[in-house]
């Protein structure tokens, strides 16, 4: 393999003695990989960007990282390579840079050793120590208290002495980093810059509570970690600084992933022009849909069964989901949602805001993004050359309990104080990452329901959701009011949402006093004139009794 690797850079590390080892273990891979052959066991990582390989020597592992071009980057990357080199080449320079500058710092994080970059056959591999470790989410799960706690004050003492260095690692989160023999180990350096500005490391930190919060841990762990990478003398105003900005390092991450919603790619496609404007879910096909739609104008035509809403704002109905392509298939059934356009100042809103159907496929999408349970949008359809009709396809969720039916006996095994936990909990979920469900009340949620137990609730209606970036007392009170008068007095006792309440505002304190939040909360709830009257609640019966 020697006339096919060209060594392009090698560090004076890789000694002589290390040097013929290490060169027949990564000719050897490389010829695995060309060869696309190289044993699943020595996959490290595998996705559309790069792929690693580990390499085993006499003397320990190296991995071996081979960049990939994704099809939408090849503009940008052929723009780019001119002046700044191949990914490949821009990573190398990176990693070095940050290798060079905390070998000597002390407390600094551990890192892969850059050993050598190299080329074949028209490709480059780079070539860096590998680092063993545990993944810090699975390191900090199997931990007790007080030794999470200690782990967590290393590694924070470990990221305030890479802030002190002026190295910032550009994408710090949990899945680059790992937990060796109880400290700090952090890869995938190419975002990495030296003498950057504060703000970077800054958003390091944001960015690694953020993952950390996206995979369950709690806000005690992220404090203690927080404290410990602002350094001991920190102030109180640079511990809320900096959790407001993992909030919006939350809010930036869901709002791009909400806005891929409208991008086709590997999970979605666009719909048939035949058919009209919009996107589907990939694993839709064309033939299903236009049998939906079909199906769905066929059912409104003879005022079938499976007509869930016919009226001036919407017809609805549910019809069969299966085209002759899944012939055999177990059965499945979808919602089809239509909206009319009624009104001069609707049809106007529509080009600039979206349709019905589209804001719904972007609520169901930006929920499911966020961790929030939300019936599927499959496809959404614009009709008509002005666009004066569109058609949602949504998840049938008619198999789980409507919170609005109270006689369906899975809610009598719930019992009252478990559904006051889930719907507490839903309503801390929702109004954390800024949604506001525009219409949140008992017959839009489903219960997920198994063994008596609400795993979660699941939110239909979706296209008033709106996500910001944060909820003020007006939109957070007129939610909880909403959901409140829904819910009838037999449902939920007066106790119960009092609970509900002190639980709610001790989290996610309002600017107003507790007490004059909830006068104004009863207020607005017996307003509404809905099912709950406030017979039993004493600030009801003094707000306004009925």
């Amino acid at each position: 393999m020697n006339d096919v690797i060209e060594w392009l850079a090698i560090r004076p590390e890789a000694t002589d003695r290390e040097g013929p080892g290490l060169r027949d273990a990564v000719a050897s891979a490389i010829e695995r990989e060309l060869a696309d052959r190289t044993p699943g066991a020595d996959v490290l990582t595998d996705s559309e960007r790069r792929r690693v390989i580990l390499a085993t020597t006499p003397h320990g592992g190296v991995a071996l990282k081979r960049h990939r071009e994704r099809s939408s980057a090849r503009l940008r990357n052929s723009l780019r390579r001119p002046l700044l080199g191949s990914p490949a080449r821009r990573e190398w320079r990176a990693l070095n840079s940050a290798w060079n500058t905390l070998q000597h710092a002390e407390g600094a994080p551990r890192m892969p050793r850059p050993i050598a970059l190299l080329g074949a056959g028209g490709h480059e591999w780079m070539l860096t120590e590998f680092v063993p470790g545990t993944p810090l989410l699975d390191a900090l799960r199997s931990t007790s208290l007080e030794e999470r706690r200690g782990l967590l004050e290393r590694i924070g003492a470990s990221l305030h002495a890479l802030a002190l260095a002026g190295v910032s690692h550009g994408d710090l989160h949990a899945g680059n980093a790992l937990v060796c023999n109880g400290e700090l180990a952090l890869l995938d350096w190419q975002q990495s810059r030296t003498k950057g500005p504060a703000t970077r490391t800054a958003r390091d930190l944001a960015s690694l509570e953020f993952s950390l919060a996206r995979g369950g841990r709690p806000r005690g762990d992220r404090l203690v970690l927080r404290r410990a990478a602002l350094g001991d003398s920190t102030s109180r105003a640079r511990l809320l600084q900096a959790g407001r900005r993992a909030d919006d390092a939350a809010h930036d991450h869901y709002r791009g992933r909400t806005r891929r919603s409208l991008v086709v790619g590997r999970r979605f496609a666009a719909i048939e022009p035949s058919l009209g404007k919009g996107l589907r879910v990939a694993s839709l096909c064309s033939e299903e849909i236009a049998r939906a739609l079909a199906a769905h104008d066929e059912a409104l035509k003879s005022a079938a069964t499976n007509v869930l809403k016919d009226d001036e704002r919407a017809r609805v109905t549910r019809v069969p989901l299966l085209s002759d392509s899944t012939a055999g298939a177990q059965p499945r059934s979808c919602i089809v949602k239509e909206v009319t356009k009624a009104g001069l100042a609707r049809m106007l809103a529509d080009p600039v805001r979206g349709t019905a159907a589209k804001r719904g496929w972007l609520g169901g999408h930006g929920l499911r993004a966020r961790g929030i349970a939300a019936t599927e949008p499959l496809a959404f359809i614009d009709l008509g050359g002005v666009q004066r009709r569109s058609v949602l396809l949504l998840e049938d969720t008619s198999s789980r309990p409507c919170l609005e039916n109270s006689s369906h006996p899975s809610w009598d095994e719930v019992g009252e104080a478990r559904l006051g936990d889930a719907l507490l909990q839903l309503l801390l979920r929702l109004h954390r990452r800024g949604v506001d469900h525009g219409d949140l009340q008992a017959s839009h949620l489903f219960g997920d329901i198994q063994g008596g137990a609400i795993r979660e609730f699941v939110l239909i209606d979706l296209e008033g959701v709106r996500f910001e970036r944060n909820l003020g007392d007006e939109a957070r009170l007129r939610a909880l009011a909403e959901l409140n008068a829904s819910l009838g007095d037999a449902r939920l006792s007066s106790k119960t949402r009092h609970h509900i309440f002190d639980c709610y505002a001790r989290a996610l304190p309002f600017t107003m006093s507790r007490e004059e939040a909830l006068r104004s909360l009863v207020k607005r709830s017996l307003a509404r004139r809905h099912r709950w009257t406030g017979a039993d609640c004493a600030t009801g019966s003094a707000t306004s009794p009925r």
